[in-house]
Parts: structure tokens; C-alpha cells; sequence
């Protein structure tokens, strides 16, 4: 899997927010990377190391630090390649926000998900609330933010919020593994021009997601990918996709 970028989001710190910016920008503009996993493997006792960096924070070290993790949110969020998260363990607050503007969502069966970190008087806030509330009752949401409850991965699975779980990381890394290579094997253009529709029309009016569709519809039309799929299955072989997104957004 050369073509996959992976990274273990091993603390929320601004430091650690950093890093990530940077390797996930990288990412983004390697035309040798096409999908990017994330990685969350955390105990509960990962909270103290979170609770002691946000006790030191002021009012304005916050602001700068919200706005870096809302700014990761969002690339994570619009970028027009596959971002893969996995969950293995205890995943909270941020971690938790990271995984869930992730296009795909995997975890292990033992996980346990949850915002705790309104018992110490801080709510979540890089993103993860308008994501969470756009797909499911906003009651279940307002549990998670008011309560801090832990929930299990069940809970998550049963309302679609995670698309699969596994045994282990293992037998997880293996499906992705799998998954990962059909993904590539299909058109980066089509892929790109898809997740940008879903995510654009989620927040729109019914007229204005008509439009968006019929607009991402037509442009699938402009490019080579198009002709060598449908010539492809006609001939019954292996489409040879060659366009990138980049590409052609760039030209357009």
C-alpha cells in the first residue's frame, strides 16, 4: 500500500495538532498518496495528559488552538481524497472529533466513544457537533455533549456512525488493507467529485443539492475517466483510470 499515507494521532496537544497539519497538508498534495489512515489507540489514562495541557491554556493560547483543530476539521473534511479513521481503544473528545469527519469509520469491538470532557467544564468544539447533528437525533447528540457518557462501539455501529467493527486492530488493518486497494482501483476524479457532492449537499436546500448533483453529474462528462470506464466494462476488463481531481480542477 504505497500509495497510502498513514498516521497515529498519538496526543491533542498544539504540538501534536501540528504535526498532523503538517503531514496531512503533505498528503494532500502528494500526487503519489491517494487515501490517508488514521490511527486512535488510547487508554483513559490518556485523559490526564489532555486535562493538565488544557488547565495550562488561557483564553487566548484556546482561541489559537480551537482554530488550529477546526482548521485540520476541515481539510480532513474537503479533501478530495479517501480518509480512512480507525478506532482502537478508549477515544475521547478530540480523537473521537478527528475520527468522525473521517470518510470511513472503523473500529475494534472493545472501543468506547465519548466527550468527557464536559465534566471538567470544556465542550468539544472542532467540529464534530454540526457532523454528528446533521445524521442523527439531535437527543442522542445532546446525550454524548451533556452526560460525557462512554458508549460502546454497538451504539455507534447500530446508528451508522461507524461502518464496521472487527476482532482486533489486526483483522481490522487487514479489511482496510483490502478495502483500500478496490478504493484505488477506481477513478480519483469520480472519487473526489462524489465526496464533494455528499458533503455540499448535506447542508443544502433540496434545489440547490439538485443542482450541485447535476452539476458534478455533468463534469464526470468532461473527463477521460468516464470514456475508459464505460469502455472498460463494455470490454469486460480492468478500467486503467489516469485522472486525478488536481488535475482537473486546476485546468477548470
Amino acid at each position: 500500500m504505497e500509495n497510502i499515507s498513514k498516521f497515529t494521532l498519538n496526543g491533542l496537544k498544539t504540538s501534536d495538532l501540528e504535526d498532523f497539519y503538517i503531514t496531512f497538508k503533505a498528503f494532500l498534495k502528494d500526487k503519489s498518496k491517494d487515501a490517508f489512515i488514521i490511527t486512535v489507540n488510547k487508554s483513559s489514562s490518556d485523559m490526564l495528559e489532555q486535562i493538565n495541557f488544557m488547565d495550562k491554556l488561557t483564553v487566548k493560547d484556546a482561541k489559537q488552538y480551537i482554530s488550529l483543530g477546526q482548521e485540520i476539521f476541515n481539510e480532513v473534511y474537503d479533501a478530495k481524497k479517501i480518509v480512512i479513521g480507525v478506532a482502537d481503544g478508549f477515544i475521547f473528545d478530540g480523537y473521537f472529533e478527528f475520527l468522525l469527519v473521517c470518510d470511513l469509520f472503523f473500529s475494534t469491538k472493545n472501543s468506547v466513544f465519548g466527550f468527557p470532557c464536559v465534566n471538567t467544564g470544556i465542550i468539544p468544539s472542532f467540529g464534530s457537533i454540526k457532523l454528528l447533528c446533521r445524521g442523527i437525533f439531535e437527543q442522542f447528540v445532546k446525550y454524548l455533549l451533556l452526560t460525557g457518557t462512554m458508549i460502546d462501539v454497538k451504539s455507534l455501529y447500530d446508528k451508522g456512525i461507524i461502518n464496521d467493527v472487527f476482532e482486533d486492530i489486526r483483522k481490522c488493518q487487514d479489511y482496510i488493507g483490502t478495502l483500500s486497494i478496490d478504493l484505488l482501483n477506481k477513478s480519483k476524479f469520480a472519487l473526489g467529485l462524489a465526496k464533494e457532492s455528499i458533503n455540499h449537499s448535506l447542508f443544502a436546500s433540496l434545489d440547490d443539492a439538485l443542482l450541485i448533483e447535476q452539476n458534478a453529474f455533468c463534469l464526470s462528462f468532461s473527463d477521460d475517466d468516464k470514456i475508459e470506464g464505460i469502455k472498460a466494462f463494455i470490454e469486460k476488463r480492468q478500467p486503467n483510470f489516469k485522472s486525478r481531481w488536481e488535475d482537473i480542477y486546476n485546468v477548470l
